[in-house]
């Protein structure tokens, strides 16, 4: 019964999934910084293949696509992507189940339940196997124990930030749904909204926003990113349906991204305009906010070579399971496939990334 009426909420999402944000525009001009790309473009021409592909928060955690896609790195891989907004991770991963869209960056919390749903979904990159993220709370907060009997803002219910933010309380002494309240407010910027229109005390931010939450005289409760706890945050998602009729196009997707990640660590200036288009940051006005989300979260906290993380997983699964009992029944398993990245660092497509 469980299980029918977690299968009922992702499809119950599909409807509002269809609600698509448009990306920002792929013809705007960026500066011409570092190489363009690492390896040889191919001369000869070709076809490339239609897919879509969705971005699930506005924050700086999602910048890999966003540098591939700007960059023409699909269109290099034989891609035609079709870049689309989608403001939740449970959002992005109904539209991966409903065939509305191809491959997703996602959190792993939203596919953990969609697996414990019977769904099929499934990570095959993990960009970021930590939370790097914080808790920031008004300044009307001055410890954790201030937090009893007020509201944090989480995106939605059973989401990356519902889960971090148990995991932050948990670390704090705390109790979620009982000395704090958890309400669903939305992406990143609607939670900061939130907190200054003294909604709710607090959010889990992710930087460029920890920063200008500081100038907005913030206070930082706890650094989730430093307690180590593993954790299976922002990775690449699809369907094993899709991988098995078009492995190709997911081979090519996924040398985008790891020529995507080479290429940021050494372009911070084209790394910071990107994250400002996307963002609506202004590119001078917000330097110290870019550069501080380039240093914590390209230098700082992208592997090169992105694998899920199992223990990671794990962490979603424990902390998931009081609420979903269907979770507890998995095993990390069950979510990853990390077939591809084996076959390109197998092939030497990694190793060569780089060289001439």
């Amino acid at each position: 019964m469980k299980n029918f009426i977690v299968l009922v909420t992702f499809l119950a999402l599909a409807v509002s999934a269809c609600g698509f944000a448009a990306v920002p525009s792929a013809t705007s001009t960026l500066p011409a910084t570092a190489t363009s790309s690492l390896l040889n473009t191919p001369t000869i021409e070709q076809v490339l293949v239609p897919l879509n592909v969705c971005y699930s928060a506005l924050t700086g955690t999602q910048a890999v696509v966003w540098y591939a896609y700007e960059k023409d790195l699909f269109k290099k891989y034989g891609l035609d992507v079709k870049l689309i907004s989608i403001d939740s991770g449970t959002k992005a991963v109904t539209a991966l189940l409903t065939g509305n869209m191809d491959i997703c960056e996602v959190a792993g919390s939203a596919v953990v339940n969609a697996v414990a749903a019977g769904q099929d979904a499934v990570m095959i990159a993990g960009l970021y196997n930590a939370y790097p993220a914080f808790l920031m709370v008004t300044a009307s907060i001055k410890t954790a124990q201030d937090l009893k009997g007020k509201a944090l803002a989480i995106s939605q219910p059973g989401s990356s930030t519902d889960v971090g933010t148990r995991l932050a309380l948990k670390q704090l002494g705390l109790v979620p749904d009982k000395d704090v309240a958890l309400l669903a407010i939305g992406d990143e910027p609607a939670r900061m909204a939130a907190m200054a229109a003294g909604q709710v005390a607090g959010s889990l931010l992710t930087s460029p926003d920890t920063l200008i939450g500081r100038q907005k005289g913030y206070i930082t409760l706890l650094d989730l990113g430093a307690t180590n706890i593993p954790y299976q945050h922002t990775g690449i998602a699809t369907t094993r349906k899709f991988i098995s009729t078009h492995r190709t196009e997911v081979e090519n997707f996924m040398k985008a991204v790891l020529e995507a990640i080479a290429l940021m660590k050494k372009d911070p200036a084209g790394t910071e305009t990107i994250m400002a288009k996307y963002l609506l940051l202004d590119p001078a006005k917000d330097a110290a906010s870019l550069d501080d989300a380039y240093q914590t979260l390209i230098l700082k906290s992208l592997p090169d070579i992105p694998y899920p993380s199992t223990p990671g997983i794990q962490t979603l699964i424990d902390y998931q399971s009081p609420t979903n009992a269907s979770v507890s029944q998995l095993v990390p398993g069950e979510v990853v496939d990390v077939s591809i990245l084996k076959d390109l660092e197998g092939s030497g497509f990694i190793a060569n990334l780089g060289k001439p």
